[in-house]
Protein backbone atom coordinates (compact mmCIF):
# COMPACT_ATOMS: atom_id res chain seq x y z
CA UNK A 1 0.00 0.00 0.00
CA UNK A 2 0.90 3.29 -0.98
CA UNK A 3 1.06 6.35 1.35
CA UNK A 4 0.61 9.71 0.71
CA UNK A 5 4.76 10.46 1.18
CA UNK A 6 5.23 7.86 -1.20
CA UNK A 7 3.50 9.83 -3.83
CA UNK A 8 4.83 12.86 -2.98
CA UNK A 9 8.68 11.63 -3.72
CA UNK A 10 7.54 10.38 -7.18
CA UNK A 11 5.80 13.94 -8.10
CA UNK A 12 9.45 15.74 -6.80
CA UNK A 13 11.31 13.19 -8.84
CA UNK A 14 8.97 13.92 -12.10
CA UNK A 15 9.66 17.74 -11.44
CA UNK A 16 6.53 18.67 -10.21
CA UNK A 17 6.59 21.61 -8.14
CA UNK A 18 4.59 22.43 -4.58
CA UNK A 19 2.67 24.82 -5.21
CA UNK A 20 0.25 25.73 -1.82
CA UNK A 21 -0.53 24.03 1.08
CA UNK A 22 -3.16 25.19 3.11
CA UNK A 23 -6.42 22.67 3.00
CA UNK A 24 -4.86 20.88 -0.08
CA UNK A 25 -1.70 20.47 -1.48
CA UNK A 26 -1.11 21.28 -5.05
CA UNK A 27 1.59 20.18 -7.36
CA UNK A 28 2.39 22.03 -11.15
CA UNK A 29 4.76 20.89 -13.71
CA UNK A 30 6.29 23.66 -15.24
CA UNK A 31 7.84 22.78 -18.60
CA UNK A 32 10.95 24.17 -20.26
CA UNK A 33 9.25 27.30 -21.99
CA UNK A 34 8.06 28.20 -18.36
CA UNK A 35 4.57 27.44 -19.38
CA UNK A 36 2.67 25.45 -16.80
CA UNK A 37 1.01 22.53 -18.47
CA UNK A 38 -2.60 22.14 -17.53
CA UNK A 39 -2.80 18.44 -18.34
CA UNK A 40 0.02 17.80 -15.67
CA UNK A 41 -1.62 19.39 -12.40
CA UNK A 42 -2.50 16.80 -9.51
CA UNK A 43 -3.87 17.75 -5.73
CA UNK A 44 -4.00 15.75 -2.96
Amino acid sequence: MFTYNDFRIVLKRLDFKFVRSKKHETWQKILSDNIMDPENRTAC
